[in-house]
């Protein structure tokens, strides 16, 4: 069975995915799936508050026929679009991690091991009262982290989704803090 996965071009994180039936000419354009941006609707991390909804805009996703995986209708973020059509696992992320953090000047978003080999892209998309941001950055090889330059207004709290390469995507409700 093959299904159509909607995916983050920089860093091939399985955003949603559909069932396909028979047989199929190829992926369907992504604009015609999604529009302008995917509505990617996720509980947080922690569960200690609802669902979080961001869009992520159309330029940032692509379309992919993969292999139908166990779990990859019900929770693609799990996945990535690998160099075949069988999606690739991602490594979760730990219990107690907080890898993304909001400050008014930046988003920092750490790793939980040293990026390895070639650098790591990153993705962050901000859904706040201002609207939505999608920010793009890479940890470099031999590092753990990469801090992105933005302007938020502290205090303010930011719907975030985190897609790092190689890491399960996250959903979280953060706080917009002062630098330290």
């Amino acid at each position: 069975m093959s299904a159509t996965a909607v995916y983050c071009t920089l860093t091939g994180h399985i955003l949603a995915a559909i069932d396909r039936a028979g047989k199929q000419a190829g992926p369907v354009p992504v604009d015609r799936l999604v529009g302008p941006a995917l509505p990617v609707r996720r509980r947080t991390e922690s569960g200690d508050t609802g669902p979080i909804e961001v869009a992520v805009p159309v330029d940032q996703l692509g379309t992919a026929a993969v292999d139908s995986v166990p779990n990859l209708l019900t929770n693609p973020f799990q996945y990535a679009v690998g160099s075949g059509r069988t999606p690739t696992t991602l490594s979760p992320w730990g219990t107690d991690a907080s890898p993304t953090v909001l400050t008014t000047t930046s988003v920092t978003v750490t790793l939980e091991r040293t990026s390895r080999g070639a650098a790591t892209p990153v993705v962050v998309v901000l859904a706040g009262p201002d609207g939505v941001v999608t920010l793009n950055g890479q940890v470099f090889s031999g590092r753990k982290a990469v801090t992105i330059g933005v302007g938020l207004r502290l205090g303010q709290s930011h719907a975030v989704l985190t897609l790092a390469a190689g890491w399960q995507a996250r959903a979280d409700v953060l706080p917009v803090r002062a630098p330290a």
